[in-house]
């Protein structure tokens, strides 16, 4: 679990760091995929799932944007909180999964948490 973790978090990190093209554009994993992710047996979300959707989170707590996304996460908001606010999004927007998952995530938090 820890080893999916920290590949998920480097595959944030990654995409991330290569500015805000790599969230408008081709990236490694898109919505399509964190849905499949986040969608696994008994409704208990992989540990890749919780990886990216923390990686984002706590990306945008410190910096505060990304991809030109900005999101007011409170301190104290909970993992599982947060990924309900992501699941919760992705399902109410399929036609927008082909994207970037990080941008999807970005944008989850930016309508449930607005500045």
């Amino acid at each position: 679990m820890k080893r999916g973790l920290s590949a998920a978090l480097a595959a944030v990190l990654g995409l991330l760091t290569a500015g805000p093209i790599a969230v408008q554009g081709a990236a490694f994993t898109s919505g399509n995929q964190l849905v499949e992710e986040c969608s696994g047996q008994d409704d208990f979300p992989s540990g890749v799932c919780a990886g990216y959707v923390m990686g984002v989170a706590d990306l945008m707590m410190s910096d505060g944007t990304v991809g030109g996304l900005a999101a007011c996460l409170p301190p104290s908001v909970i993992p599982q909180q947060l990924m309900d606010v992501v699941t919760t999004y992705l399902a109410a927007h399929p036609e927008k999964r082909q994207y970037s998952a990080v941008g999807l995530v970005a944008a989850a938090f930016s309508v449930a948490f607005p500045c």
